[in-house]
This record gives structure tokens, sequence and C-alpha cells, in this order.
């Protein structure tokens, strides 16, 4: 929309369309490629989190400390 907006203001010469066609156009290159690195980001995430395997173990009393009560979690 941005390069739509700002290729009327060229062909017509008109400065105002010019700017906000130019503007537009920049913030939103901007975004996209902010956006490719934080899709990129997300993904690695999504493998991290799908190859997590929360298991939890339970000990009582567990060598010379017969009174002792142990959890142990992995992630």
């Amino acid at each position: 929309a941005g390069a739509g907006v700002a290729t009327y203001g060229f062909v017509s010469d008109k400065d105002v369309w010019k700017g906000v066609g130019l503007g537009v156009a920049v913030e939103a290159a901007t975004f996209f490629v902010l956006d490719a690195f934080g899709f990129a980001c997300a993904v690695d995430y999504q493998e991290h989190v799908k190859r997590v395997d929360p298991s939890v173990a339970f000990s009582i009393g567990v060598g010379a400390r017969p009174w002792s009560l142990a959890v142990g979690g992995v992630f």
C-alpha cells in the first residue's frame, strides 16, 4: 500500500502523497524484517517446547538419611 501511494505521489508530483507513501512503505518494511526475526525465534522455541519431557522423580529415605524426602524434576 505504501509503495502504491508513493508511486501515485511521484506520478502526480504531489509531495504529500510521496511522503505518506514512503513513510508507510519504510515502516512496513521495518516491521516485516523485525517480524521475520521474531518468527524464527518463535519456531525455535516451539521446537524446544515439543522436545520437553517433564519427568518428576520422588524418593523417600535414600541412603544414610531415612528421614529425607526428595523431589526432582527435569526440563
